[in-house]
């Protein structure tokens, strides 16, 4: 497991097409997270369950949501559906 800080791409639904961003990536992560701020930015939707995940400083609380991310050139969604097959597997 490692902390590192890498340029992906996060799928822009208002320009639709993939811009870069840096992202803090935790391959130890159970979840992912993403800020308001670029929601908003990139036209993605925030709904879905709400979510409560305890973190070393306090409660982190947000939305599930479905993204669009390339890294390298692969291109990766992530569906509430795909995330709840992860969380039965593990």
């Amino acid at each position: 497991m490692a902390v590192k800080l890498l340029t992906l791409e996060l799928f822009d639904y208002v320009k639709q097409e993939f811009r870069p961003i840096e992202a803090i990536v935790d391959t130890g992560a159970s979840r992912c997270t993403l800020a308001k701020h670029l929601a908003v930015d990139f036209g993605i939707k925030i709904e879905g369950s709400v979510v409560h995940h305890w973190q070393a400083n306090g409660p982190l609380i947000g939305n599930e949501i479905n993204i669009k991310i390339r890294y390298k050139g692969v291109e990766y969604e992530l569906s509430e559906e795909e995330k709840k097959a992860i969380e039965k597997s593990s």
